[in-house]
């Protein structure tokens, strides 16, 4: 049984890394890879019985950013000290990647991801993929300083948060150089969640729309509306509207209505050549209601 356990762990622990370099990045590396590959990874995620991230299921644009995460030091208010030595292993225990938060809340709404760390003596720096949609709400709100959330064992990273006050000063997202420089008087941190998490939405809407409209599960004049209940973030008896949008437009049939027209339309034309140019004008005018097509089947 531990045997198997083992295994299972294991085979866990290898999908989530192959995840990772089909989205953000794992270990600095990303990989493109094609959309059935994506497909099979999430399929695999469904056979553990694990939830597979949502860039898998909704193609993700990713802007790299270097950044300075924590340093070395007393922090008396945690009651800790953080050696260089902890900074090395925190280095060396680095795996897969963590999610960036804002203000190290408990959410489902990821900025991004730290997808790679390395400690250089008191310093401790990293590489943090962001969202196309994120790193523009980051730069229009001039939001710059990061905190990291370590374990209790000081040797462990479990989120990187961006932050109104950091505790290390100079912890922050950089560029060539230093990315943002306004300070956080103008920040509404609230704000800024709602505007991530809309934004996301509207993206997710988007890839969910396209994909039906491809399919032949929706025409292009409804994708506009499509999109918009997609998006909405109302409930209906506790059930949220995209959910129940979701249901009824993803469980139609998929039609492919293009390669349907050119046939009828042949069948129509040559049905009405049975009749002459003064028998079509006849039936029109006095009994418009009337399928000439049938009409002709029976001369």
């Amino acid at each position: 049984m531990i045997a198997n356990d083992t295994t299972v762990a294991e085979a866990r622990l290898d999908l989530l890394r192959r995840a990772a370099l089909a989205g953000p990045g794992y270990q600095g590396t990303r990989n493109e890879v094609s959309e059935a590959t994506r497909l099979a990874m999430v399929a695999e995620f469904r056979t553990h019985g694990i939830q597979a991230p949502a860039y898998l299921t909704h193609p993700t644009s990713w802007v790299e950013r270097r950044a300075k995460l924590f340093e070395a030091g007393d922090y008396p208010d945690k009651g800790v000290s953080v050696s260089t030595e902890n900074l090395q292993a925190i280095a060396a225990n680095f795996d897969l990647p963590v999610p960036v938060l804002i203000e190290h809340g408990d959410s489902p709404l990821h900025l991004g991801f730290l997808i790679a760390v390395d400690a250089d003596g008191a310093n401790l720096s990293g590489l943090i993929a962001l969202t196309r949609e994120a790193d523009q709400l980051l730069i229009k709100s001039g939001a710059q300083s990061l905190s990291v959330g370590l374990e209790r064992d000081l040797e462990h990273i479990r989120e990187v948060s961006v932050v109104r006050n950091p505790r290390v000063e100079s912890a922050r997202l950089f560029d060539t150089r230093p990315l943002f420089s306004s300070g956080f008087a103008d920040v509404d941190y609230a704000k800024l969640a709602h505007q991530a998490q809309a934004e996301s939405r509207k993206q997710e809407a988007g890839n969910r729309v396209e994909k039906l409209v491809n399919s032949g599960q929706l025409v292009p004049r409804q994708a506009k509306v499509a999109a918009l209940l997609f998006a909405c973030e109302a409930e209906i008896d506790g059930q949220p509207v995209a959910e129940l949008v979701g249901k009824l437009l993803e469980d139609l049939p998929k039609a492919n209505i293009f390669s349907q027209q050119a046939p009828a339309a042949a069948d129509h034309e040559s049905a009405l050549n049975l009749l002459l140019p003064e028998e079509s004008a006849f039936y029109r005018r006095h009994f418009p209601g009337v399928d000439l097509k049938e009409i002709a089947k029976r001369r």
